[in-house]
């Protein structure tokens, strides 16, 4: 579980904290949310499938991590059309 090292946000590491490993997947998804968020957006329709998939089963867990994480120090645009911080 290599991407547990790579959570940067805040939110995500105190969820990596508090979940029960039985829940692993919902630990994974969070990471694979992060991950695309921070890398400021999407590379193929498969990882835009996961994260409307991700986005819509985490809502609230989706916009804390964009509220954590700053681009550049600007605003951050979604990579789902409509969605901005």
């Amino acid at each position: 579980m290599d991407f547990l090292d790579k959570a940067t946000t805040q939110f995500v590491r105190d969820r990596i904290k508090e979940a029960a490993w039985a829940n692993s997947a919902y630990i994974s998804g969070l990471c694979q949310m992060e991950s695309i968020i921070r890398r400021h957006g999407l590379r193929s329709v498969m990882e835009a499938m996961l994260l409307a998939s991700l986005r819509s089963r985490y809502p609230v867990e989706f916009r804390c991590i964009m509220d954590q994480t700053a681009v550049d120090g600007g605003p951050f645009q979604s990579p789902m059309i409509g969605e901005s911080r």
